[in-house]
């Protein structure tokens, strides 16, 4: 369990993971650490995360443990340029990502939604994996399904 204190999470850089409804682990791809690749949900294996402040309570920059300089985001040209251009699109990694809104689902449970806010709010959703292995994870409108409700794990 988590304490979902997130400001305390980030101060002490508390590493974890995150896993979506199927149990499996959001990771940033391991072959290339670079801007705009795809992040997933993966069966097999696991990535850890770190919260980092931003000056916005609430808001809070989800960078990659193995590349703190990588940040977990959407793809390039939707940043604060496009808004519109923000839902459905695959999530990424980028050095240049926005603050990410971290809402708490339930304490109890250390659950959580990442969402955008800019000017609707988007919710990081997982999808179900068809092959076993991993699974897509994109940006939709923020309805508060299942497939959007993550879980942190500590270290």
């Amino acid at each position: 369990m988590v304490n979902l204190n997130l400001t305390a999470l980030a101060v002490a850089a508390t590493t974890f993971s995150i896993t979506d409804f199927q149990k499996f682990a959001v990771v940033a791809p391991t072959t290339s650490l670079a801007d705009y690749n795809p992040v997933i949900a993966s069966g097999s294996t696991s990535a850890q995360w770190i919260f980092a402040t931003t000056t916005t309570a609430g808001v809070f920059n989800i960078q990659s443990a193995e590349a703190p300089t990588l940040l977990l985001s959407w793809p390039p040209g939707t940043a604060g340029t496009a808004p519109g251009g923000i839902p459905y699109t695959q999530a990424t990694i980028r050095t240049l990502g926005l603050g990410l809104e971290v809402q708490t689902v339930n304490p109890a449970f250390d659950t959580v939604q990442f969402v955008i806010d800019v000017p609707n709010a988007y919710a990081l959703t997982s999808w179900p994996a068809e092959n076993g292995a991993a699974a897509p994870l994109t940006w939709e409108v923020d309805t508060g399904r299942r497939e959007q409700i993550f879980t942190l794990v500590s270290s």
